[in-house]
């Protein structure tokens, strides 16, 4: 458990920072001999979920796409089996329910916030027996997410419409008087 040397370029190399501002693609990088000795250990796949697990706790990211990289101890990576939905998981994982076994799991007196990966698998997780249960919750909370997303761009937008609208009309420049 070491911070590794970065390099310029060369495979991406994920931190909690990565998650938490949820932008995969300006990430560090370190060397490929380095990826491979880490992946060993630990290999991030599409269809595995990335949480953080110091600082900000169990923040989660599904992995949804075709993924090359290598991840910082500050993450822990959650590999479902296929008895349950992946999808139900990740959302799950979102809950107040969650985030609250996570904290009274964590170590207390840590400073940042910690969680140790032993912990993250006795966390307790309802799930409901069918799996077309499962993927139905997860359906329904996937659109809601959705709807969300759009709200909020929409609301940006507007925010930057009306920045726009008052420096137009208190422009002294433009005032009639």
């Amino acid at each position: 458990h070491y911070t590794p040397e970065y390099t310029e370029t060369g495979v991406p190399f994920y931190t909690v920072e990565t998650l938490t501002k949820d932008d995969f693609t300006n990430t560090k990088f370190i060397t490929p001999e380095l990826h491979q000795k880490l992946i060993k250990r630990c290999n991030p796949e599409k269809g595995d979920i990335l949480m953080t697990r110091i600082g900000s706790l169990a923040k989660t990211k599904l992995i949804d796409w075709d993924v090359n990289a290598s991840i910082y101890v500050s993450l822990a990576l959650l590999k479902i089996n296929d008895c349950i939905d992946l999808n139900y998981i990740y959302q799950y994982t979102k809950t107040t329910q969650f985030n609250k076994e996570i904290r009274k799991r964590s170590l207390l007196t840590a400073f940042p916030q910690k969680i140790n990966l032993g912990e993250i698998g006795k966390t307790k997780v309802i799930v409901p027996n069918s799996i077309t249960e499962q993927k139905q919750i997860a359906s329904i909370l996937s659109d809601a997410d959705a709807k969300i997303d759009a709200l909020r761009a929409h609301r940006e937008k507007l925010v930057a419409l009306k920045a726009s609208l008052i420096e137009t009309l208190l422009d002294p420049g433009t005032a009639n008087a």
